[in-house]
């Protein structure tokens, strides 16, 4: 009978043996995984916060005066869909522009870490400089904080400055109005600086109309009347927006309209290439021309920097939690394990 006992008893604890192996090793690597994420979160936390540009507007300043010939892009409504996106960059810095103009709905995530990561993926492909203004997903129209954090990341969303012989001015319609504060600051702007240059160029987000027969994806029609007052009297040569999703060129009153295509977003066409931007060519005799450059892409990301990027407190708070449920089932184990053992 004791013979069995032993015999039970050594099996028993054999058993536990294994057992307490097994265990020991699936708790561990839960701690691996914990640390892996910490590491992981820490590092893409050090590039959002340190290794990002500023992208920052040339308010108020002049710059190459001499020139009357030069090329710049313009692109629009991306919402942080990478591979469009990068593919679309990548074109517009190995075409010669000068530097390129983003006309809103450039983030998807109204958060410091979504536009970090968002300012962190055109620094990867943009070899030129790069202004914007905000559009209705920048600046979250139900009263969020996305405004300001366009401020941090891209400067003034109202702004003015001039390259060659052409002033450049970027206006902020991203909540479907233009106000009498802004007609005035417009009309103000243009009295006192359009005198001095060949060409003058509006960009926005929202546009004053719909070039669609039918549809009116642009600004009330009280707000575009008010835009109209403030530019009808100062030769504007031509308005650049975004919002409709598809490339369009028409006429707003007597000015040239410009209507981009998304380069990243649900375009709002059923053409084959719906997805590109706009290159305008301002030649020596003083006119505009374009050239819009088209094409399809497909709506991938990188999803592992993505996450990472955009749930990085969440997964570093993971990471703590896993090391610290590893850690105490470990040694809940152990003393479970060495109980069992001396009873």
């Amino acid at each position: 009978m004791d013979v069995f006992c032993l015999v039970k008893s050594c099996s028993k604890n054999k058993k536990y043996q294994v057992e307490k192996a097994e265990m020991k090793k699936y708790y561990f690597f839960i701690g691996l995984v914990g640390i892996a994420f910490i590491i992981s979160a820490f590092y893409q936390l050090k590039i959002l916060t340190e290794r990002h540009s500023s992208f920052l507007p040339p308010a108020g300043e002049h710059l190459e005066p001499q020139k009357t010939h030069f090329k710049v892009a313009f692109f629009s409504d991306s919402s942080l869909k990478e591979n469009p996106m990068e593919e679309i960059i990548g074109k517009i810095s190995k075409s010669g522009n000068e530097f390129t103009i983003f006309c809103g709905d450039i983030a998807e995530q109204r958060s410091f870490n979504g536009f970090a990561h968002l300012n962190y993926e055109m620094s990867e492909k943009l070899t030129i400089p790069l202004y914007a203004i905000p559009g209705n997903h920048d600046t979250d129209v139900d009263g969020g904080g996305g405004l300001k954090l366009f401020h941090q990341f891209f400067g003034q969303d109202r702004y003015y400055f001039s390259y060659g012989d052409t002033i450049f001015i970027g206006l902020n319609t991203s909540h479907f109005n233009f106000s009498e504060e802004n007609k005035k600051w417009l009309a103000s702007l243009l009295k006192k600086e359009r005198q001095h240059y060949k060409r003058c160029v509006i960009y926005c987000h929202i546009p004053p109309v719909d070039l669609r027969p039918g549809k009116k994806y642009c600004l009330p029609e009280e707000d575009a009347d008010r835009f109209y007052d403030a530019i009808k009297d100062h030769s504007v040569s031509m308005i650049i927006s975004g919002h409709i999703h598809q490339y369009l060129y028409g006429k707003f009153h007597d000015v040239d309209l410009l209507i981009l295509p998304p380069s990243g977003q649900r375009p709002r066409t059923k053409e084959k290439t719906p997805y590109g931007y706009v290159q305008l060519f301002f030649n020596d005799n003083g006119t505009i021309t374009h050239q819009a450059i088209l094409d399809t892409y497909t709506q991938g990301r990188e999803y592992f920097e993505y996450y990472f990027s955009i749930y990085n407190s969440l997964i570093l708070w993971l990471g703590i939690i896993f090391i610290i449920f590893s850690g105490i089932m470990i040694y809940r184990q152990f003393n479970f394990f060495h109980r069992n053992k001396t009873n």
